[in-house]
C-alpha cells in the first residue's frame, strides 16, 4: 500500500490544472485570507497537514527503479525531494494545501462532493496499490479531474451552480500549464546538459 501516491497525485494536479493564471492567484490569495480569519479553515488545514506528515512519515516508499536509475524525473525528485528529511516533510505544506485547492476548485454543491469523493476513493483504488512513482499514471485521475472542472469553465452547466462565473477560453486557462510545463523543461535541458551523472 502506497497512500502517498495522492499527495503526489494532488500536487501535480495543481501544478497542472487548467485554469487562468488570474484565477490561480486569486485563489491562493483566498486560501491564505481564509486560515488567517477562519479558526475552521485553519483547523481544516491543519487536519490536511497533520494526515500528509503522518503518511509521508510512515508510508514512504521508494522503489528500488526510482532510486537506482538516473534517467527518470522520478530519481532527481527522490534524490533532491524525497531522500532528505527536511525538503521531504517541507512538502507536506504543499500536499496539504494542494487537497485544499483541489477541493475549493470543484466542490460547490452537494452533488460535487460525491463526485470528488468518488474521485478519490477511485484514484486511491487506483494509485495506491503500486509502490513506483510515475506520472503518467496520474493522467486518468488527472483526466477525470479535469472533465470535472470543465463543467465550471464551458457551457456544461448541468446544475446551474456556475451562472454568474466567467467563461474563459482554451488559451486563457492553458498559460498556467505552459508555464509550468516551460520551466520544467528547462531546469531538464539545464540537468541533462551541465549535470554530472552520479548516484
Amino acid at each position: 500500500m502506497h497512500p502517498n501516491q495522492l499527495l503526489y497525485l494532488a500536487l501535480f494536479s495543481v501544478l497542472n490544472i487548467p485554469i487562468t493564471l488570474g484565477e490561480y492567484i486569486s485563489s491562493v490569495s483566498t486560501f491564505f485570507q481564509r486560515i488567517y480569519i477562519s479558526r475552521h479553515a485553519l483547523a481544516a488545514y491543519l487536519l490536511l497537514l497533520s494526515i500528509s506528515i503522518i503518511l509521508v512519515d510512515q508510508f514512504t516508499l521508494i522503489h528500488p527503479f526510482i532510486r537506482d536509475d538516473n534517467r527518470h524525473f522520478t530519481f532527481y525528485i527522490y534524490r533532491y525531494l524525497l531522500k532528505p528529511t527536511f525538503p521531504k516533510f517541507s512538502l507536506c505544506l504543499a500536499y496539504a494545501f494542494s487537497f485544499h485547492f483541489l477541493f475549493k476548485q470543484v466542490v460547490n454543491s452537494e452533488l460535487k462532493l460525491m463526485r470528488f469523493i468518488l474521485w478519490l476513493g477511485a484514484s486511491t483504488g487506483y494509485l495506491c496499490l503500486g509502490e513506483l512513482v510515475e506520472f503518467r499514471y496520474f493522467a486518468i485521475p488527472f483526466l477525470l479531474l479535469c472533465f470535472e472542472l470543465e463543467n465550471r469553465n464551458f457551457n456544461l452547466d448541468v446544475e446551474g451552480v456556475h451562472k454568474g462565473e466567467n467563461r474563459y477560453t482554451d488559451r486563457e486557462k492553458m498559460i498556467w500549464t505552459i508555464i509550468i510545463k516551460g520551466i520544467i523543461n528547462l531546469g531538464v535541458f539545464a540537468l541533462f546538459l551541465f549535470g554530472e551523472f552520479d548516484n
